[in-house]
């Protein structure tokens, strides 16, 4: 079981910090708060994995310094998919 935060996000001015982690994705409850949205609550490492690459194109909107860090933390994370 991995334990990895897949997204941290902290929007400009905010003190808040928005992530994803296990705490999201290895979830048991059904409540979620954190920057996916419930995208990948209770679903497991595979499903958030897949499914953060498919969102880069979004994340790429958001900013490419945030697109960089996505691509680099799941090349990391997976080895390279």
């Amino acid at each position: 079981m991995f334990n990895a935060t897949l997204i941290r996000f902290r929007k400009p001015g905010a003190k808040r910090v928005s992530t994803c982690d296990a705490r999201c994705y290895n979830a048991k409850g059904t409540k979620c708060n954190c920057f996916c949205n419930s995208a990948n609550h209770g679903k497991g490492w595979d499903h958030a994995i897949k499914n953060i690459v498919a969102n880069i194109p979004t994340f790429k909107q958001m900013g490419a310094s945030l697109s960089t860090a996505v691509e680099d933390a799941v090349r990391e994370l997976t080895g390279g998919i």
